[in-house]
């Protein structure tokens, strides 16, 4: 569960990115605008693909040569378990 949701929901007083400790931990931010995030993406995404993938929706953004629900799920499983 992400900061933001666990302090509205009186599990934790402190909403930040613990990798980010100015900035707000919501979905978007953990999942491509933390510094973590976007080496995993960078690295996934081909140079031509990374700005494009960062101005559209997650789950839209295809990956060549490889179904891309595989590819979100491996990703975001990798930066759950890093940050």
């Amino acid at each position: 569960m992400i900061n933001e949701n666990r302090k509205r929901g009186f599990q934790t007083d402190n909403p930040l990115c613990r990798n980010c400790p100015m900035v707000v931990e919501n979905t978007l931010h953990v999942l491509r605008e933390c510094p973590l995030a976007r080496v995993v993406w960078k690295t996934i995404l081909e140079q031509k693909d990374w700005m494009g993938f960062v101005n559209t929706e997650l789950i839209s953004r295809p990956a060549e040569g490889r179904p891309w629900s595989i590819t979100f799920g491996v990703a975001v499983w990798y930066i759950y378990e890093k940050g």
